[in-house]
């Protein structure tokens, strides 16, 4: 698909979900746990050969008066920790996260507290934009995935699947004296959205020890095995 035909289908897609906005602002029952007054933040589109998506859970922060600065997923407009930590992954799979990037969501609406501890109320919320999650996802055939968090992954996995990110980033009891598994990651036929994806957690779990200590060569891993195994 050509540059022009992607945007053409974005432009699309953002109107879906300006529209989905709307009729969560329009039901009671989804109103009552949404956060309507801030707009959704837009796509974080590269605008040149895709190479790398990027998948979070929604753009809810604590601060709600903060949220009015979050405009772009994961904040990949404006320099910070997140854009920081994004990008730094990019470039060290050779990737050029400013035109190869493409970043969104799975809820693509704020929530008014974090939900990440409510899978109830995420129910509530899935069927309106897991559709426009795997429409975004086909713009851009065998792009493989990076998901961050427990929720985005278990949402997308084969049921036989483990759903646990740590466990792909080879978690044992024991790893603080050296002892790991083999790192994982997910095959095409093993999730809904036919992708190679590599779960990384949730930001704030990437300053756990484990996770700080493993970092860099779970990155060899991903690094290797990114583009040979889709």
């Amino acid at each position: 698909m050509s540059k022009i035909n992607i945007c053409l289908a974005l432009d699309n897609i953002e109107e879906k979900i300006g529209q989905i906005h709307a009729l969560i602002q329009s039901k009671p029952h989804l109103r009552e746990f949404a956060d309507t007054i801030h707009p959704i933040p837009r796509i974080y589109y590269g605008g040149g050969k895709i190479k790398l998506i990027v998948i979070g859970q929604d753009p809810t922060i604590i601060n709600k008066a903060s949220r009015k600065g979050i405009t772009t997923v994961l904040n990949l407009d404006k320099p910070g920790k997140m854009q920081r930590f994004i990008f730094s992954v990019c470039e060290k799979l050779g990737i050029d996260p400013v035109k190869e990037l493409y970043a969104t969501n799975l809820y693509k609406n704020f929530f008014d507290e974090p939900p990440h501890y409510s899978a109830e109320v995420m129910k509530k919320f899935f069927d309106l934009w897991f559709p426009i999650l795997k429409e975004e996802v086909s713009l851009f055939p065998n792009v493989p995935i990076i998901t961050k968090g427990d929720h985005v992954l278990e949402t997308i996995l084969d049921e036989k699947k483990d759903r646990c990110v740590r466990n792909y980033w080879g978690f044992a009891e024991d790893w603080r004296i050296g002892i790991g598994l083999p790192y994982k990651y997910v095959l095409p036929n093993e999730n809904s959205l036919g992708r190679l994806i590599f779960p990384f957690p949730r930001q704030t779990s990437m300053l756990r020890e484990f996770y700080l200590e493993r970092c860099e060569s779970y990155l060899e891993h991903v690094k290797k095995n990114i583009f040979n195994k889709q």
